[in-house]
């Protein structure tokens, strides 16, 4: 996990704080996430790259740091935190942890917590087949499979709302 800022944004983000509009330089760092796979090539998971304009998920890490000019705010760390950590964190805290506003947490946690097993199932224990073939294939072939496996996240997910709503 590593803080960066984001010098070449295809737009701006701006927070909202009482009622201000904040520029950008006053904006909290963006966080990403850095694989690095077994061969030592690294790569960038940006999840929230979004806000920024960014459509790409998971690129590689030169590739990021230089076509969005990026610079580091602090040295990467070990991400520890695992999917439900803030839920478990205000399900500690009365004020959000009482009446709806529990059963609003509880319900996240599982929806969450359903997420990760699709993910562990389909990744974790994949024996390296989902990961290994999505890097090492064509980029179409790599596209194809993630199609596939966004494809059945849908089913997956869809299949759990229909159940618990």
């Amino acid at each position: 996990m590593q803080d960066i800022t984001i010098g070449k944004p295809v737009f701006t983000t701006k927070l909202m704080r009482g009622g201000s509009i904040t520029t950008a330089l006053m904006t909290p760092p963006h966080t990403i996430l850095i694989a690095t796979l077994k061969n030592s090539e690294r790569w960038i998971i940006d999840a929230a790259g979004c806000q920024y304009g960014f459509r790409e998920v998971l690129m590689p890490y030169a590739t990021y740091f230089t076509s969005r000019e990026c610079r580091k705010v602090r040295e990467p760390e070990i991400y520890t935190a695992v999917e439900t950590k803030d839920i478990d964190y205000f399900l500690t805290i009365p004020m959000m942890s009482s009446g709806a506003g529990r059963k609003k947490l509880m319900m996240q946690r599982e929806a969450r917590l359903h997420f990760a097993a699709f993910v562990k199932s389909r990744v974790n224990d994949s024996e390296g087949g989902f990961v290994k073939g999505v890097l090492a294939d064509t980029p179409s072939g790599g596209d194809d499979r993630i199609r596939l496996w966004v494809e059945d996240l849908k089913n997956y997910m869809t299949e759990y709302v229909k159940k618990t709503y």
